[in-house]
């Protein structure tokens, strides 16, 4: 039995180094790019106005991309971002016989 779990043992090890070794390898991914600030401005200005229309005109995922964009691009004040996220609030199924759908967000 000594024999089975020191085998056993040196294989773990053996295999733990070679997953290191992979591990530490030139990893094949690349940042991107920043995007153009000009374009991305504009791209922000567009979203905001499709927000505040009523029904809004972007998707609720798109609304929290949006916010995230916004908030790191300083686009936003903080009571925009406040009502941008209580409209999106307003939305949600809080409801708990809604069965499935309890915790749904959707445009109505």
């Amino acid at each position: 039995m000594t024999d089975m779990k020191q085998l056993a043992l040196i294989f773990s090890m053996i295999c733990l180094l070679q997953i290191a070794a992979i591990g530490q390898g030139q990893p094949n991914f690349k940042v991107p790019a920043m995007p153009d600030p000009a374009a991305r401005l504009a791209l922000l200005k567009q979203q905001w106005e499709a927000v505040q229309k009523t029904p809004p005109q972007l998707g609720v995922r798109d609304v929290f991309t949006f916010v995230l964009d916004a908030l790191d691009a300083n686009f936003l004040k903080p009571e925009q971002v406040e009502w941008v996220l209580k409209l999106v609030q307003t939305r949600m199924i809080h409801d708990p016989k809604a069965g499935r759908s309890y915790g749904n967000i959707f445009w109505g």
